[in-house]
């Protein structure tokens, strides 16, 4: 897992993340004592809307801003979102109105809706062996929750020798140092895409992100995990305090044990994910650890539904199954991603699942806090029922994927790709390296199912296999003994189609095709 810090580039990214959780950390409690100390009777009024601003800006505005920010360099992006969310925490004490202050956490959350889908694209690009990104990805999992812990107990440092106001001069100085650290990296500038910077072209590119999400067959899938994730998680960060407090009437010390165990579980499930996607698919992996989460739901929900007394040690327990759970399930996601899309699809990519998994949030959070108002029983059947919902849907889609649909890709790719390109070619002007593409077509096929559909020897299809996968035409995954085969994307299968079409018109004159 530590390999990922072999990198200096990724040391450095890692450090920016960092620096960017601790200021965020510092800034929600730093909004909370605010929203007292403004509206003392309506605290929690003003801190549910602060919530909402941050998914809202999430969900609805981030994709434009992304959009009209898509010809810079990343590491711009990430400095001058670093330096606006600097500037807005440093600004808010001498706020007085609230107002005023919501209209400075939209601005500061859009920025940061800007900074995160940025660097989680980076990463992969920075890390070329897998299983040292594998271990980047356990890093930022771990780093999250163990900021959810450290951040309150550093502002509560921090207030014994200071006031409210000065917790934002902390929240700004963690921003101004990831901007820092960001700034140190040498990363590679991308090429400009030819997306257009307004009109039709402008509305395409925002919203390039979440049609990628639902359009391609590899991360349609991640919709399901995203729904069945918020609807399991929402019940902790929401309900432990109304479980404590109101249902066991326990002292609020008890809160923060049981969310400790929460990130405790998580942690633990997160360091093993690097270890255990060396013996276990990635597919696997995750749904076997959304199934140990929805079983912990399932466990909350009949012991709050029986008559037996329900101990904090069961309690405890349950919420480290249900952390494992979801840490198991999500960590992974960007694994999927980087193998689902291109390079240059990357930012698209990450981009849309973050809005999307965020608009699960925006439903989740409120759903959670409505029944929670009622019974905290029924708001855990609700969740677990919602949550195999969506994981069966989940399953349906990875196992039987949709056709492929239109690829967001620019429209004129460059002209220096015409190398690598010709030498795609190359590989593909050979009948049986064609026909091995063709049969892979939204199918899994062993070495063996294709010789024999082929008619052509075991070694010689191996041969080409070999060539195919060492031009990444091919991906492949082993189940035992056996390896399985399938296309590397939906550009394969639209050069492979398009060949075939092609060959179609040239010898029975039919009317060219496209795919």
């Amino acid at each position: 897992m530590l390999s990922a810090l072999r990198y200096p580039t990724y040391l450095k990214l890692f450090g920016s993340q960092i620096a960017s959780l601790i200021g965020s950390g510092l800034l929600l409690v730093a909004l909370s004592l605010t929203a007292y100390d403004i509206a003392p009777e309506k605290a929690s009024s003003v801190l549910g809307l602060i919530f909402t601003i941050k998914i809202v800006a999430y969900v609805v505005f981030s994709p434009f801003v992304k959009a009209a920010l898509h010809r810079l360099p990343d590491k711009a992006v990430l400095i001058g979102a670093d330096l606006l969310r600097t500037a807005i925490a440093m600004s808010i004490p001498f706020s007085h109105s609230l107002t005023l202050i919501l209209v400075e956490v939209f601005v500061l959350q859009l920025a940061s809706a800007v900074y995160t889908p940025t660097y989680q694209a980076l990463p992969p690009r920075v890390l070329t062996v897998k299983d040292d990104y594998t271990g980047a990805l356990s890093l930022a999992r771990i780093a999250e929750d163990l900021e959810a812990i450290a951040s309150p107990l550093l502002a509560a440092a921090l207030l014994l020798v200071m006031s409210t106001d000065h917790l934002y001069y902390g929240t700004a100085l963690g921003f101004a140092f990831s901007a820092g650290l960001v700034a140190l990296c040498q990363l590679s500038v991308r090429g400009a895409t030819t997306s257009e910077d307004h009109g039709p072209g402008f509305l395409r590119r925002s919203l390039a992100g979440v049609t990628l999400s639902v359009g391609n067959k590899g991360l349609r899938p991640l919709l399901g995990f995203g729904l069945a994730e918020a609807m399991l998680w929402s019940y902790p960060l929401v309900l432990t305090v109304v479980l404590v407090r109101r249902d066991l009437g326990l002292d609020e010390k008890w809160v923060a044990v049981l969310l400790a165990c929460f990130g405790a579980g998580s942690i633990a499930s997160a360091s093993a994910v690097p270890a255990a996607l060396k013996k276990f698919e990635t597919k696997t992996w995750m749904f076997a650890g959304m199934a140990v989460a929805i079983a912990a739901m399932l466990g909350i929900a009949v012991a709050l539904s029986t008559d037996l007394p329900v101990g904090v040690g069961k309690l405890g327990l349950l919420w480290a199954l249900l952390g494992a759970g979801l840490a198991a399930a999500s960590t992974p996601i960007g694994r999927v991603i980087t193998e689902a899309v291109l390079e240059e699809q990357l930012d698209d990519a990450f981009a849309g699942q973050f809005v999307t998994s965020h608009a699960w949030w925006l439903m989740a959070y409120p759903l959670a806090g409505a029944l929670g108002n009622g019974s905290l029983a029924v708001a855990a059947w609700v969740s677990a029922g919602t949550a195999c919902v969506a994981m069966a849907g989940a399953a349906l889609l990875w196992r039987k994927p949709f056709a492929t649909k239109e690829l967001l890709v620019p429209a004129t790719p460059p002209v220096e790709n015409a190398e690598t390109a010709a030498e795609a070619l190359k590989l593909l002007a050979e009948p049986t390296r064609l026909s091995i593409l063709a049969l892979l077509k939204d199918n899994e096929m062993a070495v063996g199912a294709i010789a024999e559909e082929l008619g052509r020897p075991t070694p010689a299809i191996s041969q080409h296999l070999a060539k195919l996968r060492a031009a990444k035409l091919v991906t492949f995954r082993k189940e035992g003994t056996t390896t399985y085969y399938s296309q590397k994307d939906e550009h394969v299968d639209m050069l492979v189609t398009n060949a075939l079409h092609f060959a179609e018109h040239m010898l029975y004159a039919v009317p060219p095709h496209h795919a």
